[in-house]
Protein backbone atom coordinates (compact mmCIF):
# COMPACT_ATOMS: atom_id res chain seq x y z
CA UNK A 1 0.00 0.00 0.00
CA UNK A 2 1.12 3.57 -0.81
CA UNK A 3 2.43 5.53 1.89
CA UNK A 4 -0.57 8.65 2.57
CA UNK A 5 1.75 11.31 1.74
CA UNK A 6 2.44 9.54 -1.82
CA UNK A 7 -1.81 9.51 -2.18
CA UNK A 8 -2.22 12.61 -1.29
CA UNK A 9 0.35 13.97 -4.04
CA UNK A 10 -1.56 12.25 -6.54
CA UNK A 11 -4.94 13.41 -5.38
CA UNK A 12 -3.59 17.13 -5.67
CA UNK A 13 -1.65 16.28 -9.23
CA UNK A 14 -4.87 14.69 -10.70
CA UNK A 15 -7.33 17.22 -9.47
CA UNK A 16 -4.67 20.23 -11.17
CA UNK A 17 -4.63 18.00 -14.23
CA UNK A 18 -8.61 18.08 -13.77
CA UNK A 19 -8.80 21.74 -13.70
CA UNK A 20 -6.23 22.43 -16.68
CA UNK A 21 -8.27 19.87 -19.05
CA UNK A 22 -11.22 22.05 -18.22
CA UNK A 23 -9.45 25.45 -19.10
CA UNK A 24 -8.25 23.71 -22.33
CA UNK A 25 -12.21 22.72 -22.77
CA UNK A 26 -12.85 26.28 -22.20
CA UNK A 27 -10.64 28.24 -24.44
CA UNK A 28 -11.98 25.55 -27.31
CA UNK A 29 -15.36 26.98 -26.85
CA UNK A 30 -14.11 30.62 -27.79
CA UNK A 31 -14.48 34.38 -27.28
CA UNK A 32 -17.58 33.88 -25.28
CA UNK A 33 -15.82 32.37 -22.39
CA UNK A 34 -12.78 34.12 -22.26
CA UNK A 35 -13.53 35.66 -19.04
CA UNK A 36 -14.07 32.38 -17.67
CA UNK A 37 -10.75 31.17 -19.16
CA UNK A 38 -8.89 34.48 -16.91
CA UNK A 39 -10.93 33.17 -14.12
CA UNK A 40 -9.85 28.94 -14.26
CA UNK A 41 -5.80 31.19 -14.95
CA UNK A 42 -5.91 33.32 -12.16
CA UNK A 43 -7.33 30.94 -9.61
CA UNK A 44 -4.44 28.48 -10.61
CA UNK A 45 -1.56 31.59 -10.14
CA UNK A 46 -2.76 32.17 -6.50
CA UNK A 47 -3.06 28.17 -5.92
CA UNK A 48 0.56 27.74 -6.98
CA UNK A 49 1.44 31.12 -4.82
CA UNK A 50 0.08 29.14 -1.80
CA UNK A 51 1.72 25.81 -2.48
CA UNK A 52 4.81 27.83 -2.38
CA UNK A 53 3.94 29.89 0.69
CA UNK A 54 3.49 26.17 2.90
CA UNK A 55 7.07 24.88 1.54
CA UNK A 56 8.20 27.96 3.02
CA UNK A 57 6.11 28.06 6.22
CA UNK A 58 5.00 24.37 6.50
CA UNK A 59 0.94 25.75 6.91
CA UNK A 60 -1.81 27.50 4.68
CA UNK A 61 -2.84 29.93 7.09
CA UNK A 62 -1.79 33.16 5.17
CA UNK A 63 -2.98 35.87 7.45
CA UNK A 64 -5.50 38.54 5.46
CA UNK A 65 -2.93 41.25 6.56
CA UNK A 66 -0.57 39.62 3.86
CA UNK A 67 -1.82 41.22 0.22
CA UNK A 68 -3.58 39.73 -2.62
CA UNK A 69 -2.68 35.90 -1.16
CA UNK A 70 -4.19 36.76 2.08
CA UNK A 71 -7.32 38.00 0.79
CA UNK A 72 -7.77 34.89 -1.63
CA UNK A 73 -6.83 32.07 0.79
CA UNK A 74 -9.80 34.54 3.30
CA UNK A 75 -12.47 34.50 -0.29
CA UNK A 76 -11.52 30.66 -0.73
CA UNK A 77 -12.57 29.66 2.68
CA UNK A 78 -15.86 32.03 2.39
CA UNK A 79 -16.54 30.96 -0.89
CA UNK A 80 -16.87 27.37 0.67
CA UNK A 81 -19.00 28.23 3.41
CA UNK A 82 -21.71 29.34 0.86
CA UNK A 83 -21.00 26.19 -1.40
CA UNK A 84 -22.01 24.30 2.52
CA UNK A 85 -24.63 26.28 2.50
CA UNK A 86 -26.21 25.97 -0.94
CA UNK A 87 -25.99 29.20 -2.23
CA UNK A 88 -24.30 30.51 -5.35
CA UNK A 89 -20.43 29.95 -5.11
CA UNK A 90 -17.37 29.80 -7.21
CA UNK A 91 -15.85 26.91 -5.15
CA UNK A 92 -15.96 23.49 -6.98
CA UNK A 93 -15.23 20.09 -6.11
CA UNK A 94 -11.92 19.95 -8.16
CA UNK A 95 -10.67 23.09 -6.12
CA UNK A 96 -11.42 21.29 -2.78
CA UNK A 97 -9.55 18.80 -4.27
CA UNK A 98 -6.44 20.59 -4.94
CA UNK A 99 -6.57 22.97 -1.79
CA UNK A 100 -7.66 19.58 0.51
CA UNK A 101 -4.27 18.21 -1.23
CA UNK A 102 -2.04 20.49 0.18
CA UNK A 103 -3.32 20.40 3.57
CA UNK A 104 -5.72 23.40 2.91
CA UNK A 105 -7.91 24.07 6.63
CA UNK A 106 -11.19 25.58 6.19
CA UNK A 107 -12.25 26.70 9.30
CA UNK A 108 -8.65 28.22 10.53
CA UNK A 109 -8.72 29.50 14.66
CA UNK A 110 -6.90 32.31 16.04
CA UNK A 111 -5.46 29.82 18.66
CA UNK A 112 -4.17 27.31 16.01
CA UNK A 113 -1.41 30.24 14.99
CA UNK A 114 -0.18 29.05 17.88
CA UNK A 115 2.53 30.92 19.85
CA UNK A 116 5.05 27.75 18.36
CA UNK A 117 4.32 28.45 15.12
CA UNK A 118 5.44 32.34 15.34
CA UNK A 119 8.02 31.17 17.45
CA UNK A 120 9.77 28.52 15.09
CA UNK A 121 9.83 31.12 12.46
CA UNK A 122 11.83 33.14 14.86
CA UNK A 123 14.07 30.81 14.95
CA UNK A 124 14.23 30.71 11.00
CA UNK A 125 14.50 34.52 11.23
CA UNK A 126 17.55 34.39 13.79
CA UNK A 127 19.54 31.80 11.55
CA UNK A 128 19.36 33.66 8.19
CA UNK A 129 20.31 37.11 10.04
CA UNK A 130 21.83 36.31 13.23
CA UNK A 131 19.72 38.06 15.55
CA UNK A 132 15.97 37.79 16.40
CA UNK A 133 14.94 41.72 16.15
CA UNK A 134 12.17 41.73 13.67
CA UNK A 135 11.32 44.95 12.42
CA UNK A 136 7.32 45.92 13.30
CA UNK A 137 6.96 46.45 9.10
CA UNK A 138 7.67 43.06 8.71
CA UNK A 139 4.31 41.43 8.60
CA UNK A 140 3.06 38.97 11.28
CA UNK A 141 6.62 38.19 12.89
CA UNK A 142 7.39 41.53 13.34
CA UNK A 143 4.01 42.53 15.45
CA UNK A 144 4.17 38.96 17.46
CA UNK A 145 7.85 39.91 18.06
CA UNK A 146 6.78 43.41 19.50
CA UNK A 147 3.77 41.83 21.15
CA UNK A 148 6.14 38.99 23.44
CA UNK A 149 8.25 42.20 25.05
CA UNK A 150 4.54 43.64 25.48
CA UNK A 151 3.46 40.29 27.39
CA UNK A 152 7.28 40.14 28.80
CA UNK A 153 6.46 43.28 30.77
CA UNK A 154 3.55 42.19 32.46
CA UNK A 155 4.96 38.64 33.02
CA UNK A 156 7.80 40.65 35.54
CA UNK A 157 5.13 42.79 37.19
CA UNK A 158 3.13 39.51 37.87
CA UNK A 159 0.18 40.39 35.79
CA UNK A 160 -2.05 38.04 33.02
CA UNK A 161 0.45 37.31 29.83
CA UNK A 162 0.51 35.12 27.54
CA UNK A 163 4.07 33.94 28.44
CA UNK A 164 5.59 31.10 30.63
CA UNK A 165 8.65 30.08 32.68
CA UNK A 166 9.05 27.56 29.59
CA UNK A 167 8.62 30.10 26.97
CA UNK A 168 10.99 33.07 28.39
CA UNK A 169 13.73 30.20 28.23
CA UNK A 170 12.71 29.50 24.82
CA UNK A 171 12.97 33.03 23.57
CA UNK A 172 16.25 33.39 25.51
CA UNK A 173 17.93 30.81 24.30
CA UNK A 174 18.18 32.54 20.95
CA UNK A 175 19.39 35.74 22.85
CA UNK A 176 16.15 37.21 22.33
CA UNK A 177 16.35 41.05 23.37
CA UNK A 178 13.42 42.02 25.89
CA UNK A 179 14.16 45.80 25.70
CA UNK A 180 14.79 47.07 22.48
CA UNK A 181 17.66 49.14 21.60
CA UNK A 182 16.80 52.82 20.81
CA UNK A 183 19.58 52.50 18.69
CA UNK A 184 17.98 50.02 16.28
CA UNK A 185 14.88 52.46 16.15
CA UNK A 186 17.11 55.22 14.96
CA UNK A 187 18.96 53.15 12.77
CA UNK A 188 16.06 52.52 10.94
CA UNK A 189 14.98 55.83 10.79
CA UNK A 190 18.15 56.83 9.24
CA UNK A 191 17.95 54.39 6.66
CA UNK A 192 14.60 55.35 5.61
CA UNK A 193 16.00 59.07 5.43
CA UNK A 194 18.95 57.43 2.71
CA UNK A 195 16.55 55.38 0.80
CA UNK A 196 14.52 59.30 -0.04
CA UNK A 197 18.04 60.87 -0.43
CA UNK A 198 18.87 58.77 -2.98
CA UNK A 199 15.45 58.26 -4.64
CA UNK A 200 15.42 62.68 -4.48
CA UNK A 201 19.21 62.66 -5.55
CA UNK A 202 20.20 59.52 -8.07
CA UNK A 203 22.69 56.79 -6.13
CA UNK A 204 25.96 58.03 -7.75
CA UNK A 205 25.53 61.13 -5.36
CA UNK A 206 26.42 60.30 -1.39
CA UNK A 207 24.87 62.72 1.18
CA UNK A 208 27.08 65.66 2.08
CA UNK A 209 29.56 64.50 4.75
CA UNK A 210 29.05 67.41 6.91
CA UNK A 211 25.19 66.83 7.47
CA UNK A 212 23.47 64.65 10.17
CA UNK A 213 22.90 61.89 7.17
CA UNK A 214 26.35 61.67 5.95
CA UNK A 215 27.68 61.32 9.48
CA UNK A 216 25.53 58.92 10.23
CA UNK A 217 27.19 56.98 6.94
CA UNK A 218 30.04 57.62 7.46
CA UNK A 219 29.60 55.64 10.83
CA UNK A 220 28.28 52.62 9.07
CA UNK A 221 31.76 52.65 7.23
CA UNK A 222 33.47 52.55 10.00
CA UNK A 223 31.27 50.17 11.96
CA UNK A 224 31.65 48.54 8.65
CA UNK A 225 35.51 48.22 8.43
CA UNK A 226 35.17 46.97 12.06
CA UNK A 227 32.88 43.71 10.65
CA UNK A 228 34.86 42.89 7.88
CA UNK A 229 38.08 42.75 10.41
CA UNK A 230 35.90 40.63 12.80
CA UNK A 231 35.50 43.39 15.40
CA UNK A 232 33.04 43.86 17.50
CA UNK A 233 30.34 46.15 15.64
CA UNK A 234 27.33 47.42 15.60
CA UNK A 235 26.60 46.62 12.17
CA UNK A 236 24.80 43.14 11.34
CA UNK A 237 24.77 41.18 7.96
CA UNK A 238 21.02 41.94 7.16
CA UNK A 239 21.85 45.85 7.70
CA UNK A 240 24.96 45.80 5.08
CA UNK A 241 22.93 43.64 2.61
CA UNK A 242 19.84 46.07 3.30
CA UNK A 243 22.54 49.08 2.61
CA UNK A 244 24.22 46.77 -0.35
CA UNK A 245 20.85 46.51 -2.02
CA UNK A 246 20.13 50.09 -1.68
CA UNK A 247 23.94 51.44 -3.24
CA UNK A 248 26.45 49.03 -3.79
CA UNK A 249 28.79 52.57 -3.57
CA UNK A 250 27.97 52.90 0.21
CA UNK A 251 30.80 51.47 1.32
CA UNK A 252 33.41 54.14 0.14
CA UNK A 253 35.37 55.43 2.64
CA UNK A 254 36.24 58.68 0.97
CA UNK A 255 33.20 60.17 -0.65
CA UNK A 256 34.86 61.33 -4.34
CA UNK A 257 32.99 64.66 -3.60
CA UNK A 258 35.51 66.31 -6.91
CA UNK A 259 34.25 64.04 -9.32
CA UNK A 260 30.34 64.55 -8.31
CA UNK A 261 31.26 68.23 -8.34
CA UNK A 262 32.62 68.33 -11.51
CA UNK A 263 30.10 65.82 -13.02
CA UNK A 264 27.24 68.83 -11.57
CA UNK A 265 29.53 71.71 -13.37
CA UNK A 266 28.83 69.58 -16.65
CA UNK A 267 25.25 69.31 -16.51
CA UNK A 268 25.47 73.31 -15.55
CA UNK A 269 27.14 74.15 -18.83
CA UNK A 270 25.05 72.25 -20.40
CA UNK A 271 21.72 73.95 -19.27
CA UNK A 272 23.28 77.23 -19.58
CA UNK A 273 23.99 76.20 -23.15
CA UNK A 274 20.48 75.51 -23.56
CA UNK A 275 18.67 78.22 -21.43
CA UNK A 276 21.35 80.76 -21.25
CA UNK A 277 21.94 80.96 -17.74
CA UNK A 278 22.35 79.29 -14.67
CA UNK A 279 19.40 79.73 -13.07
CA UNK A 280 18.33 75.80 -12.29
CA UNK A 281 14.78 75.69 -10.63
CA UNK A 282 14.50 73.65 -7.83
CA UNK A 283 12.00 71.52 -9.86
CA UNK A 284 14.72 70.49 -12.13
CA UNK A 285 16.22 67.88 -9.94
CA UNK A 286 19.53 66.66 -8.26
CA UNK A 287 21.55 69.51 -10.40
CA UNK A 288 18.54 72.31 -9.28
CA UNK A 289 19.31 71.03 -5.52
CA UNK A 290 23.54 71.67 -6.04
CA UNK A 291 22.94 74.66 -7.57
CA UNK A 292 21.39 75.61 -4.49
CA UNK A 293 23.55 74.30 -2.67
CA UNK A 294 26.52 75.77 -4.42
CA UNK A 295 24.79 79.34 -2.97
CA UNK A 296 24.49 78.20 0.78
CA UNK A 297 28.07 77.21 0.51
CA UNK A 298 29.42 80.60 -1.23
CA UNK A 299 27.87 82.42 2.02
CA UNK A 300 29.25 79.72 4.71
CA UNK A 301 32.58 80.82 3.01
CA UNK A 302 32.81 84.31 2.08
CA UNK A 303 31.82 84.15 6.55
CA UNK A 304 34.65 82.10 7.34
CA UNK A 305 32.79 79.38 8.46
CA UNK A 306 33.68 75.24 6.99
CA UNK A 307 32.35 74.71 3.39
CA UNK A 308 33.00 72.99 0.29
CA UNK A 309 33.76 76.25 -1.96
CA UNK A 310 36.66 77.16 -2.77
CA UNK A 311 37.89 80.25 -4.66
CA UNK A 312 38.46 78.13 -7.86
CA UNK A 313 35.15 76.45 -7.79
CA UNK A 314 34.22 80.61 -7.44
CA UNK A 315 36.12 81.33 -10.50
CA UNK A 316 35.17 78.04 -12.79
CA UNK A 317 31.17 78.95 -11.99
CA UNK A 318 31.14 83.06 -12.24
CA UNK A 319 32.78 82.19 -15.62
CA UNK A 320 29.82 80.44 -16.92
CA UNK A 321 27.60 83.36 -15.20
CA UNK A 322 26.78 81.93 -11.87
CA UNK A 323 24.67 84.68 -10.07
CA UNK A 324 25.04 84.17 -6.34
CA UNK A 325 22.48 86.11 -5.37
CA UNK A 326 18.81 85.75 -7.10
CA UNK A 327 15.92 88.28 -7.60
CA UNK A 328 13.28 86.38 -6.70
CA UNK A 329 10.09 88.18 -8.70
CA UNK A 330 11.49 88.83 -12.30
CA UNK A 331 14.23 85.71 -12.58
CA UNK A 332 11.94 83.21 -10.85
CA UNK A 333 9.09 84.55 -13.49
CA UNK A 334 11.33 84.00 -16.07
CA UNK A 335 12.10 80.51 -15.25
CA UNK A 336 8.21 79.19 -14.55
CA UNK A 337 7.55 80.54 -17.89
CA UNK A 338 10.33 78.21 -19.51
CA UNK A 339 9.15 75.56 -17.61
CA UNK A 340 5.74 76.21 -19.36
CA UNK A 341 7.29 76.52 -22.73
CA UNK A 342 8.80 73.08 -21.88
CA UNK A 343 5.49 71.48 -20.59
CA UNK A 344 3.61 72.88 -23.79
CA UNK A 345 6.04 71.22 -25.68
CA UNK A 346 5.45 67.58 -24.22
CA UNK A 347 1.63 67.99 -23.90
CA UNK A 348 0.61 70.08 -26.67
CA UNK A 349 -1.10 72.56 -24.00
CA UNK A 350 -0.44 74.81 -21.55
CA UNK A 351 -3.52 74.14 -19.32
CA UNK A 352 -1.01 72.71 -16.34
CA UNK A 353 -3.14 71.11 -13.56
CA UNK A 354 -3.15 72.65 -10.44
CA UNK A 355 -1.90 69.77 -8.71
CA UNK A 356 1.18 69.48 -11.23
CA UNK A 357 3.86 71.12 -8.42
CA UNK A 358 5.22 74.57 -8.68
CA UNK A 359 4.66 74.87 -12.10
CA UNK A 360 0.97 74.28 -12.31
CA UNK A 361 0.29 76.83 -8.93
CA UNK A 362 2.25 79.10 -10.37
CA UNK A 363 0.17 79.12 -13.98
CA UNK A 364 -2.87 79.37 -11.52
CA UNK A 365 -1.28 82.34 -10.04
CA UNK A 366 -1.11 84.01 -13.49
CA UNK A 367 -4.85 83.53 -14.16
CA UNK A 368 -5.48 85.64 -10.66
CA UNK A 369 -3.15 88.44 -11.24
CA UNK A 370 -4.54 88.28 -15.17
CA UNK A 371 -8.15 89.39 -13.55
CA UNK A 372 -6.94 91.72 -11.22
CA UNK A 373 -4.87 93.42 -13.79
CA UNK A 374 -8.11 93.65 -15.97
CA UNK A 375 -9.90 94.80 -12.96
CA UNK A 376 -7.65 97.82 -12.47
CA UNK A 377 -6.21 96.34 -9.47
CA UNK A 378 -3.32 96.22 -8.09
CA UNK A 379 -1.19 93.06 -9.34
CA UNK A 380 1.80 91.47 -10.71
CA UNK A 381 0.58 91.18 -13.91
CA UNK A 382 2.29 93.29 -16.73
CA UNK A 383 1.37 94.02 -20.85
CA UNK A 384 5.35 92.34 -20.98
CA UNK A 385 3.90 89.21 -19.24
CA UNK A 386 0.55 88.92 -20.86
CA UNK A 387 2.39 89.30 -24.18
CA UNK A 388 4.45 86.46 -23.66
CA UNK A 389 2.12 84.27 -22.54
CA UNK A 390 -0.37 85.17 -25.16
CA UNK A 391 2.40 84.01 -27.77
CA UNK A 392 2.54 80.32 -26.46
CA UNK A 393 -1.31 80.54 -26.67
CA UNK A 394 -1.83 80.79 -23.16
CA UNK A 395 -5.51 80.04 -22.15
CA UNK A 396 -6.63 82.83 -19.92
CA UNK A 397 -10.08 81.77 -18.80
CA UNK A 398 -9.75 77.97 -18.47
CA UNK A 399 -12.43 76.22 -19.17
CA UNK A 400 -13.84 73.73 -16.86
CA UNK A 401 -13.47 70.37 -18.44
CA UNK A 402 -9.51 71.14 -18.98
CA UNK A 403 -9.59 71.36 -14.94
CA UNK A 404 -10.10 67.98 -14.57
CA UNK A 405 -7.03 66.06 -13.89
CA UNK A 406 -7.30 62.72 -16.37
CA UNK A 407 -7.66 59.15 -15.24
CA UNK A 408 -4.24 57.76 -15.71
CA UNK A 409 -2.95 60.49 -14.10
CA UNK A 410 -4.81 60.35 -10.85
CA UNK A 411 -3.53 56.53 -11.18
CA UNK A 412 -0.29 57.70 -11.18
CA UNK A 413 -0.63 59.38 -7.75
CA UNK A 414 -2.29 56.40 -6.34
CA UNK A 415 0.61 54.26 -7.65
CA UNK A 416 3.22 56.56 -6.05
CA UNK A 417 1.64 56.63 -2.61
CA UNK A 418 0.46 52.38 -2.78
CA UNK A 419 5.07 52.32 -3.61
CA UNK A 420 5.01 54.65 -0.38
CA UNK A 421 2.83 53.49 2.16
CA UNK A 422 2.33 49.68 0.79
CA UNK A 423 -1.46 49.79 0.46
CA UNK A 424 -4.38 52.32 -1.60
CA UNK A 425 -6.33 53.59 1.50
CA UNK A 426 -5.91 57.17 0.60
CA UNK A 427 -6.53 59.57 4.04
CA UNK A 428 -9.08 62.38 3.54
CA UNK A 429 -6.09 64.82 4.26
CA UNK A 430 -5.03 64.32 0.86
CA UNK A 431 -8.28 65.85 -0.34
CA UNK A 432 -7.80 65.64 -4.20
CA UNK A 433 -6.74 61.86 -4.81
CA UNK A 434 -9.05 61.11 -1.47
CA UNK A 435 -11.99 62.48 -3.77
CA UNK A 436 -11.09 60.15 -6.59
CA UNK A 437 -10.55 57.16 -4.60
CA UNK A 438 -14.40 57.38 -3.52
CA UNK A 439 -15.65 58.35 -7.20
CA UNK A 440 -13.83 55.27 -8.26
CA UNK A 441 -15.87 53.20 -5.52
CA UNK A 442 -19.05 55.30 -6.31
CA UNK A 443 -18.42 53.98 -9.79
CA UNK A 444 -17.67 50.68 -9.39
CA UNK A 445 -20.75 50.26 -7.80
CA UNK A 446 -22.82 51.40 -10.76
CA UNK A 447 -20.70 49.34 -12.91
CA UNK A 448 -21.26 45.97 -10.71
CA UNK A 449 -25.35 46.88 -11.22
CA UNK A 450 -25.00 47.39 -14.76
CA UNK A 451 -25.47 51.43 -14.90
CA UNK A 452 -23.76 53.62 -16.49
CA UNK A 453 -20.11 54.40 -15.46
CA UNK A 454 -17.47 55.81 -15.89
CA UNK A 455 -15.15 52.79 -14.91
CA UNK A 456 -14.16 50.10 -16.99
CA UNK A 457 -12.50 46.84 -16.64
CA UNK A 458 -8.87 48.00 -17.44
CA UNK A 459 -9.89 50.35 -14.84
CA UNK A 460 -11.01 48.23 -12.47
CA UNK A 461 -7.53 45.81 -13.68
CA UNK A 462 -4.89 48.51 -13.06
CA UNK A 463 -6.93 49.45 -9.45
CA UNK A 464 -6.91 46.00 -8.27
CA UNK A 465 -3.23 45.53 -8.91
CA UNK A 466 -2.56 48.35 -6.49
CA UNK A 467 -4.58 46.25 -3.59
CA UNK A 468 -7.47 48.83 -4.11
CA UNK A 469 -10.17 47.68 -2.21
CA UNK A 470 -14.13 48.80 -3.40
CA UNK A 471 -16.07 48.89 -0.01
CA UNK A 472 -13.94 50.65 2.95
CA UNK A 473 -16.43 49.59 5.14
CA UNK A 474 -15.22 45.99 4.49
CA UNK A 475 -11.55 46.97 4.87
CA UNK A 476 -12.29 48.55 8.39
CA UNK A 477 -13.98 45.72 9.14
CA UNK A 478 -11.57 43.51 8.71
CA UNK A 479 -8.85 45.64 10.11
CA UNK A 480 -10.57 45.37 13.63
CA UNK A 481 -11.10 41.81 13.07
CA UNK A 482 -7.45 41.18 12.84
CA UNK A 483 -6.80 43.34 15.82
CA UNK A 484 -9.17 40.99 17.54
CA UNK A 485 -7.00 37.97 16.18
CA UNK A 486 -3.70 39.98 17.87
CA UNK A 487 -5.74 40.62 21.35
CA UNK A 488 -6.83 37.01 21.58
CA UNK A 489 -3.63 35.79 20.57
CA UNK A 490 -2.02 37.60 23.75
CA UNK A 491 -5.04 37.31 26.15
CA UNK A 492 -5.84 34.03 25.32
CA UNK A 493 -9.82 35.59 25.35
CA UNK A 494 -11.86 37.97 23.18
CA UNK A 495 -13.45 40.02 25.84
CA UNK A 496 -12.06 43.38 24.99
CA UNK A 497 -13.75 46.43 27.72
CA UNK A 498 -16.09 48.71 25.93
CA UNK A 499 -13.75 51.58 27.37
CA UNK A 500 -10.67 49.56 25.82
CA UNK A 501 -10.47 52.40 23.05
CA UNK A 502 -11.27 51.72 19.02
CA UNK A 503 -11.23 47.78 19.57
CA UNK A 504 -13.66 47.77 22.78
CA UNK A 505 -15.82 49.82 21.21
CA UNK A 506 -16.03 48.18 18.03
CA UNK A 507 -16.22 44.82 19.93
CA UNK A 508 -19.25 45.85 21.58
CA UNK A 509 -21.03 47.09 18.13
CA UNK A 510 -20.36 43.32 17.02
CA UNK A 511 -22.67 42.40 19.55
CA UNK A 512 -25.00 44.24 19.60
CA UNK A 513 -25.24 44.07 15.47
CA UNK A 514 -25.22 40.16 15.82
CA UNK A 515 -28.72 41.15 18.53
CA UNK A 516 -30.21 42.86 15.41
CA UNK A 517 -29.67 40.34 12.93
CA UNK A 518 -30.96 37.70 15.01
CA UNK A 519 -34.14 39.20 15.31
CA UNK A 520 -34.11 39.71 11.65
CA UNK A 521 -33.70 43.45 11.47
CA UNK A 522 -31.29 45.74 9.68
CA UNK A 523 -27.71 45.18 10.63
CA UNK A 524 -24.57 45.07 9.34
CA UNK A 525 -23.64 41.57 10.77
CA UNK A 526 -23.81 38.95 7.79
CA UNK A 527 -23.49 35.15 7.92
CA UNK A 528 -20.13 35.06 7.03
CA UNK A 529 -18.55 37.85 9.66
CA UNK A 530 -20.44 35.78 11.98
CA UNK A 531 -18.70 33.19 11.00
CA UNK A 532 -15.23 35.03 11.06
CA UNK A 533 -15.74 35.75 14.43
CA UNK A 534 -16.78 32.58 15.68
CA UNK A 535 -13.70 31.32 14.18
CA UNK A 536 -11.57 33.77 16.34
CA UNK A 537 -13.69 32.31 19.37
CA UNK A 538 -15.70 35.22 19.63
CA UNK A 539 -17.94 35.42 22.97
CA UNK A 540 -21.76 36.86 21.64
CA UNK A 541 -22.66 37.40 25.10
CA UNK A 542 -20.93 40.10 27.13
CA UNK A 543 -18.86 38.61 29.99
CA UNK A 544 -19.80 39.05 33.21
CA UNK A 545 -20.11 42.51 35.26
CA UNK A 546 -16.46 43.79 36.49
CA UNK A 547 -14.47 41.20 33.81
CA UNK A 548 -11.91 43.51 31.70
CA UNK A 549 -9.58 42.88 29.15
CA UNK A 550 -6.59 42.21 31.17
CA UNK A 551 -8.21 38.91 32.57
CA UNK A 552 -6.69 35.54 31.23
Amino acid sequence: MLPSSTLISVANSCAIRESRREMLVLEAKGVSTAKEVGKYAKWEERFDELKRYKRANKNTNVPITQGPLGRWVSVQRREYRKLKRGEKSSMENKRIRALEGIGFKWRVSAKKVSWEVRFRELIKYHKEHGHTNVPQTQGPLGHWVNNQRTAYKKFQLGESSSLTDTRVEAMESLRFEWRLRNEQLTWEEQFKKLRRYFRNHGKQELPPSNGSLGVWLAHQRREYGKFTKGEKSNITKERIKALNKLNPNWRSYVRNEELTWNSRLGELRQFQKEHKHCNVPQSFGPLGSWVINQRVDYRKFKRGEKSSMSQERINTLEELGFEWFVSTQPMAWRLQYNNLLEYKEENGNTNVPRTYGPLGTWVSAQRKEFHKFQAKQPSLMTQERMDALNVVGFEWRLRKETKKVPWDARLQELREFYEQHGHSNVPSSLKSLFKWTTRQRSEYKKFCAGKKSDITKERIKSLEKLDFYWSLSQLAWEGQADELRKFQEEHGHCNVSCHAGKLGTWVFNQRKEYRKFIAGEASSMTEERKTVLDEIGFQWDAPPRGRSSKSA
